[in-house]
């Protein structure tokens, strides 16, 4: 499937996924009829081939929804819920239901955001996720760039194009095209950047020093894309919660959206396994997500706006 297919179908589900957040957050069929299914055929996991995919009968011990398979060996479990639905409680049971089944890989989904899990890794939970992504958050392309991990015919777990068969090569072609596009030269960087007050961003989206990148509407989403890429390359983790960067009463990141003395977050936005308050002016916004990054020993400055 050529490239702009792929974001076009990635930017039809985002907006399926925003037109209708409020049926698909009360409905996991549904969520799995409008935005699941979907991403799994856009990975050429045949949704209506039992030889690709096999749902699973739902069970209080934490069965999966799908198994993905190839070339018959069980290969993924994936558990899919309602939109909107906090991914974490279902990861410990999942992985154990794989282990159990001698399944190497654990998906788990509200439809807008993936995690894919290495089974077998004997290491902390958090630190055997090795994919993410939200496609209300990230372009279309880093949304496929990341999922490219559960791209059918290509090694599970990995964003290349290295193939073990049965996918087609248009679809690798695309895949490699994706993993590899640079972002363009001579944008200026979130140092540079000074906010006029009350005003949307002038750019579109931040290009990390990896090549990933992410989509920003708000000052306040800003502050989340830089949060939630930080996340996926281990820069922040649930073991780091709380981080408060110097406030007195409210906390910027925690695992549970509470300030320090009990107050809820005001705007809480889930990033990862953690929240993180988003009610905060322009300037604000820039300026905490500098002193994010920088405290993690990264340059703003590595961070570009195009």
């Amino acid at each position: 499937m050529p490239i702009k297919e792929i974001t076009a179908t990635i930017e039809r589900l985002r907006q399926m996924a925003s037109k209708h957040e409020a049926r698909l957050s009360q409905s996991e069929a549904l969520t799995k009829a409008v935005l699941v299914e979907p991403m799994l055929r856009l990975l050429g996991w045949d949704t209506s081939d039992p030889d690709h995919v096999r749902a699973e009968e739902g069970t209080e011990a934490g069965r999966p929804d799908y198994l993905l398979d190839f070339s018959g060996e069980a290969l993924v479990f994936v558990e899919a819920k309602k939109l909107g639905t906090r991914l974490d409680a279902a990861v410990k049971q999942g992985l154990h239901y794989a282990n159990t089944q001698g399944v190497p890989w654990f998906a788990v989904t509200d439809g807008a955001v993936w995690e894919l899990y290495e089974v077998f890794r004997q290491a902390p939970i958090e630190d055997r996720k090795t994919a993410s992504w939200n496609l209300r958050l990230d372009s279309a392309e880093d949304t496929f760039r990341n999922a490219l991990a559960l791209l059918r015919g290509t090694k599970i777990g990995s964003v290349g194009p290295a193939s073990i068969g049965g996918t087609s090569a248009s679809a690798v072609d695309a895949s490699a095209t994706l993993a590899s596009q640079p972002p363009r030269d001579g944008a200026t960087t979130l140092q540079d950047l000074v906010p006029p007050t009350g005003t949307k961003p002038s750019f579109r989206r931040l290009v990390f020093s990896d090549g990933t990148s992410g989509a920003v509407e708000s000052w306040s989403r800003l502050l989340v894309v830089v949060a939630d890429w930080m996340a996926r390359v281990g820069k922040l983790k649930a073991s780091d919660m709380p981080i408060d960067l110097g406030g007195k009463t409210r906390y910027l990141l925690a695992t549970t959206p509470i300030h320090k003395y009990g107050k809820n977050f005001i705007s809480p936005v889930r990033v990862s396994s953690f929240w993180i308050e988003t009610h905060a002016s322009a300037e604000q916004c820039l300026n905490l997500a500098r002193k994010l990054l920088s405290s993690k020993g990264i340059d703003p400055s590595s961070v570009r706006v195009e």
